[in-house]
């Protein structure tokens, strides 16, 4: 949904150091609030919000060639338009814009964005896909990874997002972060990771850091397929953790200084019985109780491919909470964190939950066990191994609750698909949160 201005009037224009923002905030007020939602008709649509009618819609380049198929009389299912998309306001030095940019997920290989700041006047900003890119770097893959547009400490704004799936012949192991130029669409950077070669792979959706709350990315996290989670930064080199953190460094830091941290080692590899745990969802940041760092919370899975549908129930899928204790700027050294420094919870309980009104449901009740931080690294949870329980979807924090749904699936041709359960968990050890999140108790 887009309507009025996307961010706080204040705090925005102390970030491109003008008050231009006052004014965009003002008139973006006035414009008619639009819905944008992509389809597998091929287009992404806007939507009068409060009319309901259609006024836009755009075809992507990498979808054009298969819009006949959706004609035939013998049409099998095509994926088209299937990303949710993401829209920001971003400054181009002189004036503020609001753009959107958009995915394919399994449509295709490609990601593009619009300018959208006036109804009616809607501009094709870019595509994005492999002719960007050198023949050298990791290329696109099926775009299933959600962007986030961001300012960056090089003073230029920009989308950045995980390379996706599945991109063209990929068995090096490797998986890249795009940092794409908001407004031009050429890449500034790749940042490329190596997993295990001859294995396929691919990066996730990335989760943005702002340590210092000034507005600008200082890391970026992301998992890939063959269960690693990467930090990467995206702030000046060769600070020390003495030296202030400050927005400051917007004059001095270089594209150039943007690196994968910990000398290109992931901050933790999710494993269970030495079988890598795929990640496909983001992960969620929250500030350590030490006041030190982030713990880094996750969860294991994949769910986007045929085989999928059936579960993996060779191995027990996780959820993760791994301290980052390196935040503060200063160089990075391999934390080397594994799972014999995590404390474990556990699903300790399935019974009968009831609600004030008499209804029941089914419940399952979370351990508690407790974390000693001078000696352990995070907490892990292992969901239902039998079930082929997973994580796909993106977790949500309200306060110091992480509020996390996984997916239970099935191959029945009959059935939906596909089971959930929703967990409320305690960030800061992994287990059962203090209160009752839930409107249920046992039975």
């Amino acid at each position: 949904v887009v309507s009025g201005a996307r961010y706080l009037v204040n705090v925005t224009n102390a970030l491109e150091n003008t008050n231009t923002y006052t004014a965009f905030a003002a008139a973006a007020a006035n414009r008619v609030p639009r819905v944008y939602v992509g389809g597998n008709d091929g287009m992404l649509h806007g939507f009068n919000a409060k009319t309901g009618v259609e006024e836009f819609a755009f075809i992507p380049s990498a979808v054009f060639n298969k819009l006949n198929k959706l004609t035939g009389s013998n049409y099998s299912h095509e994926f088209y338009v299937e990303g949710t998309p993401v829209v920001g306001d971003v400054f181009t030095g002189t004036e503020w814009r609001t753009i959107l940019v958009g995915t394919l997920k399994a449509g295709g290989k490609s990601i593009f964005a619009l300018d959208i700041t006036t109804p009616g006047e809607e501009k094709l900003l870019w595509e994005f896909d492999d002719s960007k890119l050198s023949e050298s770097t990791v290329k696109m893959g099926y775009s299933f990874a959600q962007p986030t547009i961001a300012r960056l400490h090089t003073g230029k704004w920009a989308v950045v997002i995980g390379n996706g799936y599945e991109s063209e012949g990929n068995t090096s192991g490797k998986a890249a972060l795009f940092v794409i130029d908001a407004l031009e669409g050429n890449l500034l950077k790749s940042l490329e990771v190596q997993g295990t070669v001859g294995v396929a792979n691919g990066l996730s959706t990335a989760k943005l850091g702002d340590f210092n709350a000034d507005g600008v990315a200082d890391y970026a996290y992301a998992g890939d397929l063959q269960g690693n989670v990467w930090r990467f930064d995206l702030l000046r080199s060769g600070r020390s953790e003495d030296t202030p953190f400050t927005r400051d460094d917007d004059s001095e830091t270089a594209i150039s200084d943007f690196k994968v941290a910990y000398g290109g080692n992931p901050l933790f590899s999710a494993t269970f019985n030495s079988t890598p745990q795929p990640i496909t969802s983001a992960p969620s940041l929250v500030l350590h109780p030490t006041g030190t760092g982030y713990l880094v919370v996750f969860g294991t899975g994949k769910f986007f491919e045929t085989g999928d549908k059936e579960g993996d129930k060779t191995i027990a899928q996780t959820v993760y909470g791994i301290w980052d204790k390196q935040t503060r700027g200063q160089p990075s050294s391999n934390p080397a964190i594994n799972r014999s420094s995590l404390q474990q919870q556990s699903i300790s309980e399935q019974t009968t939950v009831s609600a004030a009104d008499g209804s029941t449901r089914q419940g399952r009740i979370i351990s508690n066990n407790s974390l000693d931080w001078s000696t352990q690294n995070g907490w892990y949870l292992n969901l239902v191994q039998n079930d082929g329980e997973m994580v796909v979807e993106n977790m949500s924090q309200l306060g110091r609750t992480i509020f996390m749904q996984s997916l239970v699936p099935n191959d029945d041709p009959c059935g939906d698909g596909a089971a959930n359960w929703t967990y409320a968990l305690n960030p800061f050890t992994g287990g059962r949160t203090p209160q009752n999140s839930f409107g249920y108790t046992p039975t």
